[in-house]
C-alpha cells in the first residue's frame, strides 16, 4: 500500500491479510457515505475516528483510545517544531507529519492547513506560510479540547 490511499483501501488491504470477512456494507459504502457531512465548524470529524473503531478486529475502541493519546501527546510538539523551522525543508517535512496525524483523527480543518503549509513551502515560499501558521495555532487547540473531551467520554 502506497501514499497517498484512502480508509478504504486500507481496510481492503487489512481485511486481506487478517482473513476476516468484511463488515456488513463495508465493500459496497465507503465511511464517508455512512455519515452525515461535517458542518465545517467542528475541529473533528468524528467519521474519521469512527472508521478506525470499524477495523476488523475487536480492539477498535482500543485502538482509537491509542491514537487519540499519541495525537495528544505529540501535537503540540509538532507545533513548537512548526513555529522553530529554521528552513524550508524542516518547515515541509513537520508541516506534512502534522498533516497527516490530524486526517487521522479527524481535524480535517487543520490537516489542510497543513497542507497548504506543505504545499507553499515546495513553491520556496516561506514567508507566505505565516498566516497559515496563524491558522494552525488557533486551530490545534480546538482540535485538542475535542479530542482531550472525547477521551473522557469514552469508556
Amino acid at each position: 500500500l502506497s501514499k497517498p490511499f484512502g480508509r478504504e483501501q486500507l481496510a481492503a488491504i487489512l481485511q486481506r491479510w487478517l482473513a476476516q470477512p468484511p463488515a456488513a456494507g463495508t465493500a459496497a459504502t465507503p465511511p464517508a457515505a455512512a455519515a452525515a457531512a461535517p458542518t465545517g465548524d467542528e475541529a473533528i470529524n468524528p467519521r474519521a475516528l469512527d472508521a478506525i473503531r470499524q477495523l476488523p478486529g475487536p480492539n477498535g475502541e482500543l485502538l482509537v483510545q491509542k491514537v487519540v493519546a499519541a495525537y495528544l501527546g505529540d501535537a503540540p510538539a509538532r507545533l513548537a517544531q512548526l513555529q522553530a523551522a529554521g528552513d524550508a525543508e524542516a518547515l515541509r517535512r513537520t508541516a506534512h507529519a502534522l498533516k497527516s496525524s490530524s486526517a487521522n483523527v479527524g481535524a480535517e480543518q487543520l490537516s489542510a492547513l497543513c497542507r497548504e503549509i506543505e504545499s507553499l513551502d515546495r513553491s520556496g515560499s516561506v514567508e507566505a506560510t505565516k498566516a497559515l501558521l496563524t491558522g494552525v495555532e488557533s486551530q490545534l487547540p480546538r482540535v485538542l479540547a475535542a479530542l482531550a473531551t472525547l477521551s473522557r467520554a469514552d469508556p
